[in-house]
Parts: structure tokens; sequence; C-alpha cells
């Protein structure tokens, strides 16, 4: 069977959010045929294998199930990149959801010949926000080529994106797993480094559920401080490959905005924030300027960490009066 999309979804003990994220997956493809599922089981401790291979079994023809020890979400997404048979490829993950019909909408009007890499437009969603995931999709092309690749934009995540598979081979792309927080990120910009054909439509595929148990809602310092260093890297990584055909500065930019939302949210010391800022002074990559005026307050705390608690309660009240 000639498959047109690949779709890899990793999975880490995810037992109580599959059967949502399936029901979802099943009203993808509408007409289509060539298509497939990469499930990637990346250690699971839970019921997640056992509720896998049942789905994957009943549709073998469409379904793939790799089991593999824990290499964390890059290191499945790497082997779901591997095995993958399909001319593009995207990334879901399990605990959220997709418009009903989007893969089928992405297969039938833009996932051809003139472009090496979709963007769509994705929404968060709080874990028990009531949605409406059949609703009409435009799919107008708002975006595209060159203006996208020099504008300020920026793409966070791969679930905005479905990727031309001989492109990412061909470039050698993978996620990096010496990192846990900003793969994606830095997935994103090694491929735009490479001056990749791309189009953004307005259609609203992707929805990502923010959930009480995400990395980006927790404020157990030891995971923040990971985080930190996570960003550190990718900031490092991406600053390699700033050309005059490709600026990295935004990308900087939020990766550092990024870093200073962790300090905000960690029990960080006012000597732990000046070591994190001279760091980033070190790579060249601080100060920063910024038009926002919470981004500002950001940016103020890491230049004078004595006025963090201040800044605190003034994005306190900023979030409030909004």
């Amino acid at each position: 069977m000639n498959i047109k999309l690949s779709v890899i979804v990793p999975c880490y003990n995810v037992a109580q959010y599959l059967e949502g994220f399936l029901a979802c997956l099943d009203k993808q493809w509408g007409e289509h045929d060539h298509y497939e599922v990469v499930f990637v089981n990346d250690g699971s401790t839970d019921s997640t294998p056992s509720l896998l291979a049942e789905y994957v079994a009943a549709d073998t023809r469409h379904r793939v199930l790799i089991n593999q020890a824990n290499q964390g979400v890059s290191g499945a997404r790497n082997a779901g990149i591997k095995v993958a048979r399909g001319e593009w490829i995207a990334f879901a993950d399990p605990d959220d959801l997709l418009a009903d019909g989007a893969y089928a909408l992405l297969m039938s009007k833009w996932l051809d010949g003139s472009i090496d890499m979709l963007s769509f437009k994705t929404v968060k969603v709080e874990e028990n926000e009531s949605l409406d995931l059949s609703q009409s999709l435009s799919g107008n092309v708002i975006w595209e080529g060159s203006t996208y690749m020099k504008s300020d934009f920026f793409l966070p995540s791969v679930w905005y994106c479905v990727y031309r598979k001989d492109m990412v081979e061909q470039y050698k792309i993978r996620f990096r797993v010496e990192t846990s927080f900003g793969e994606d990120s830095l997935f994103n910009a090694l491929l735009f480094s490479k001056g990749i054909r791309m189009k953004k439509v307005d259609s609203v595929i992707y929805y990502y559920v923010q959930r009480s148990t995400s990395i980006s809602h927790t404020d157990e310092d030891a995971k923040i401080r990971r985080s930190i260093e996570g960003l550190m890297f990718c900031i490092q990584e991406v600053n390699k490959f700033s050309g005059p055909q490709y600026s990295t500065a935004h990308w900087v930019q939020l990766f550092v905005l990024n870093i200073v939302s962790h300090l905000m949210r960690g029990s960080f010391s006012v000597r732990e924030v000046r070591q994190i800022r001279d760091r980033l002074i070190a790579i060249g990559v601080f100060p920063l300027t910024s038009p926002w005026r919470t981004e500002r307050l950001y940016f103020t705390a890491l230049a004078h960490p004595w006025l963090l608690p201040l800044v605190r309660t003034a994005v306190k009240i900023e979030k409030k009066l909004k």
C-alpha cells in the first residue's frame, strides 16, 4: 500500500487518556485509505501496552505498534520516524485531541510536492473543557515561503506541523535526546535553517490539553531545573546555525523568556538567578529587549535578580488585569 501520511504517537503510561484519543483517530480519515498510525510504547508500566496491542490488532493494515525500553519522548519519536512508511509524517501526543477529519483534510488539500512542511493552528484547552471537535475547517493559506521563514513566528511544538519524510531524512533531522524540554522547538529550528518550503493554514487541527500533571503546571523544583538546563542546551544549539538568511534571534528570545518563566515558578535564590543570568551573558544571548510589558518584567528580573520577588508580584497582578 502506498502510504501518504504516517502519524507517530509516542506513548508512556497514558492508559487513562487512550480511549478519548483513539476515538479521535477513528474520526480522522474519511474516505482516505493511504495512511498509518505508528504507536511507540516507550516502556509503559500501566495498561498502555495491552490497550495499544488490542487497538492495533483490529487493523494491522493501518496501525503499527513498536515496543521499546523507556527512552523518553525524543527517543520514541525517533523510533517512529525510523519505521514510518508515509510520504509525510505528523506527530500527536495521546493525551491531546484532534479535530474531526483533520488529517483527511490535510491529505486531500495541501500535502503535495510544492512544500516540505505544513503548519496549522493549535488551540490550548484545559483538561475538563468542553470541546466541539466537529467544527468546520476552512483551511485558507495565510503564510508561506520565505515570508514565513524570515518572520518572528515561532513553532514551539511538532504537533503544529506535518513534514515531508524524505526531507527529514535528507537532512538527517532527529529529536535530540540530550534534552527533555524544548526538543520540539529545536527540531523545527533545525529544519527552518535548511531553507525549507512551507505553508501555514488557518485551520484548527490540534487541541493541546493542558493537564495538571504537565511539566508546565508543576512547581517541583527538580523538574523546573531540568527544564532550564534543556532550554540552555536548545539556545546553544540554535545559535550554531544563525545566518543572513535565517535569524534565530526571535527563537532565542523565546527560549530565554521560557527560562525566566520557570524561574518565576521555582524557589530560586538571588544567587542562583545571577548564575543563570551570567551563563546567558557568557553565550551572548542576554540582555534582550521586548515590546511586551510582561516580557520586559521578566527580563528585569533576570537583569536584577534582587527584584525577583517584586517582579513575581507584578506579573501576578498583570495576569489578573488581563
